[in-house]
C-alpha cells in the first residue's frame, strides 16, 4: 500500500517473494522493507527508530508518508510469549 501511495505497480507477491523467500518465515523486519524498496525500485527510503507524536505529527504534515511498525505481545498455545508486529500506513492523522 506503501508503495502504490507513491506510485509503485507491482504486487503484494513481489514484495513477499522478496521479503520472505522461505515459506516458514512469518517475520519482515523494517530493514527487509527498506531493502526492497531501495533494489527493487526507484523510489527512496529513510529508516528511523524512535520518535515522537510531535515528531510524527510534523512529518505527516510536511507530506511524508510515515510507515510505522506497532505490535503486542501475545502468549501462544504453547505458554511461549512472542511478538506480533504489524505495520501501519500514516498519511494523515
Amino acid at each position: 500500500m506503501e508503495l502504490s501511495y507513491w506510485g509503485w505497480t507491482g504486487t503484494r507477491e513481489d514484495i513477499g517473494n522478496y521479503v520472505k523467500p522461505f515459506p516458514e518465515d512469518k517475520n519482515v523486519m523494517p530493514y527487509e522493507l527498506v531493502d526492497y524498496t531501495t533494489s527493487q525500485t526507484k523510489l527512496s527510503v529513510v529508516l528511523r527508530y524512535g520518535g515522537t507524536l510531535d515528531l510524527l505529527k510534523k512529518l505527516i504534515s510536511s507530506g511524508y508518508a510515515v510507515l510505522i511498525e506497532k505490535g503486542t505481545f501475545i502468549t501462544d498455545t504453547t505458554g511461549t510469549l512472542s511478538w506480533m508486529g504489524h505495520y501501519k500506513r500514516s498519511h494523515r492523522l
